[in-house]
């Protein structure tokens, strides 16, 4: 019996070897083209690689928000500031700001029905220096659906755009521009309203704005703009975002 389960013991060894011999190869290649893949898909990171929230003006923030191109834009799992639990409170209390200001409808105790986020790190690729994570919120409340993004630094509300039917007496005014800019804490210039085409019978109360927010080098042209008035059939508009961006110093 003894003899038997030698027998058996040195046999199972045996085969352990031999499969072993068959299989490590291919897995040492796999792991080999892994770190190899790794390596391809971590090396453009690197430079990067942010070692400490970087100071830059909120014209800086809203400049990567507007632009097209020339930007990087990398997904997070959580911001520095922020995570996907404590976001939410903070994006809430800067919408009661903006309820006070006359720029949103509803207070942040409204009844909410979808609340979702996507965080993500923004970088100049001609001047990484300037970079920044920011929450997109999306979200339903009531009769009102939109977007927003919030600088997760700052914790302010960037842009933002959204609709809904029955807030017909939410009109932007001139004020709210100026208003728009202490909220950012940074100084705004060129407020202008822009001219609408005629449309009779569209029944909308249209209104758009255009302004200039700026800095030391920097200004980026903005528009803030609301039609209302278009009855349940047709959804209210209202948005606030950035059009265009010029680096160039500014003078005077």
């Amino acid at each position: 019996m003894r003899k038997s389960s030698k027998y058996a013991l040195g046999t199972f060894a045996i085969l352990c070897v031999v499969a072993a011999g068959a299989i490590a190869p291919g897995e040492l290649a796999k792991g080999r083209d892994s770190l190899i893949l790794g390596q391809v898909h971590s090396e453009p990171l690197d430079a990067t690689e942010l070692s400490d929230y970087v100071n830059i003006s909120i014209v800086d923030k809203v400049s990567l928000l507007s632009q097209a191109s020339g930007i990087a834009e990398v997904y997070l799992q959580t911001g520095a500031m922020y995570d996907q639990d404590t976001v939410r409170a903070r994006f809430l209390g800067e919408l009661d700001k903006l309820h006070e200001l006359g720029l949103y409808p509803l207070s942040a105790d409204a009844q909410w029905n979808n609340f979702r986020t996507a965080v993500r790190l923004y970088i100049q690729n001609d001047e990484p220096a300037i970079n920044m994570i920011v929450w997109e919120i999306t979200m339903q409340a009531e009769l009102l659906s939109g977007i927003f993004y919030l600088d997760d630094q700052t914790g302010k509300i960037l842009s933002f755009s959204f609709s809904g039917a029955g807030f017909d007496d939410l009109v932007y005014q001139e004020d709210l521009v100026r208003e728009w800019a202490d909220y950012l804490g940074t100084d705004v210039r060129n407020i202008r309203k822009s001219a609408q085409p005629d449309e009779p019978g569209h029944g909308l109360d249209e209104s758009v704005f255009l302004f200039e927010l700026y800095s030391v080098s920097r200004s980026v042209s903005g528009q803030i703009a609301c039609a209302v008035g278009g009855g349940a059939e047709r959804a209210n508009r209202w948005s606030l975002g950035y059009i265009r961006i010029h680096s160039d110093q500014i003078q005077g």
